[in-house]
């Protein structure tokens, strides 16, 4: 799954697509830009590079748009753990994006990412921040104890063996030791752990 988020420019080079609806009129601006972004599937690639897709066979492509006609008013918290799934058009009236189609759902809480993410540490970061919840936290309570846990995480580093080191562990079925291990804190960079944000995630 991956989030996307297609300028006005973008769209135009894509069009013909289907799901885009390039021409319509600027009366619904915010429906064209709804249609701008969304979720990718399996299958999305097809449709995307225009070419046919079999009968029965949906095209992988969920627009913010029809998100929006979905009744989401009994979800409590939407989890988007694909990249950049916080973006969108910003205009005088907000963020057009896939944000903006869940909220008119009516989903409650959304958690988004605002750049592509490294996968290991989106996995790290979302399975802590679902075990806080599970423990009692509050949504934000979770999310902020979960980035803190991302940051101060510590992870053994092996140095690469040397060429020679390479070469002596092919006789003789030995293999050479390499210097000592040590400990660091991989994703304390907030390019690790920041990118996710919750949206209206008032406990």
């Amino acid at each position: 799954t991956h989030g996307f988020y297609w300028t006005e420019r973008e769209a135009t080079q894509l069009d013909g697509l289907a799901f885009l609806n390039t021409d319509m009129p600027t009366v619904v601006q915010e429906d064209k830009a709804l249609t701008r972004s969304g979720l990718l599937f399996a299958g999305a690639n097809t449709a995307l590079k225009g070419l046919p897709l079999p009968d029965g066979v949906e095209d992988g492509v969920l627009t913010a748009k029809e998100i929006a006609a979905l009744d989401l008013r009994s979800l409590d918290l939407v989890a988007l753990s694909a990249c950049q799934t916080g973006l969108g058009e910003i205009t005088g009236d907000g963020v057009f994006g896939l944000q903006r189609g869940f909220k008119k759902a009516g989903a409650n809480t959304l958690l988004m990412s605002l750049w592509k993410v490294d996968d290991t540490a989106t996995q790290l970061l979302m399975t802590q921040f679902y075990k806080n919840m599970l423990s009692g936290m509050g949504k934000y309570e979770a999310l902020t104890a979960a980035q803190k846990y991302l940051r101060e995480l510590e992870v053994e580093v092996k140095p690469e063996k040397t060429a020679f080191q390479q070469i002596m562990d092919g006789k003789d079925g030995k293999k050479e030791k390499n210097p000592g291990s040590r400990t660091v804190r991989k994703y304390a960079n907030p390019y690790y752990w920041a990118a996710f944000v919750l949206l209206d995630g008032v406990d």
